[in-house]
C-alpha cells in the first residue's frame, strides 16, 4: 500500500526473519521518532512483524539499516 498527500506518505510492510524478541519494535519506535513518523507495529503469530508508518515521503521511503 501507498497511499500520499502532497506533504506525507503512507507504507505498510511485513518483515519477516528474526524480528521477535531481540528489541524490534523499541528500534522500530525509536527510528520512527527520530524520522517524524507515526503509525504501527504489531507482531504476527507467524514470527513476522507487521508495521505501517507515514510521515515526510523522504522518511518512509528510503531504505534503513536494521
Amino acid at each position: 500500500m501507498n497511499d500520499s498527500t502532497p506533504n506525507r506518505t503512507r507504507q505498510a510492510a511485513r518483515v519477516t526473519g528474526r524480528v521477535q524478541g531481540v528489541g524490534f519494535r523499541h528500534f522500530t519506535r525509536q527510528t520512527a521518532r527520530r524520522l517524524d513518523l507515526s503509525g504501527w507495529v504489531r507482531n504476527e503469530p507467524d514470527g513476522s512483524v507487521r508495521l505501517e508508518a507515514e510521515g515526510p515521503p523522504d522518511a518512509v521511503e528510503q531504505p534503513h539499516r536494521l
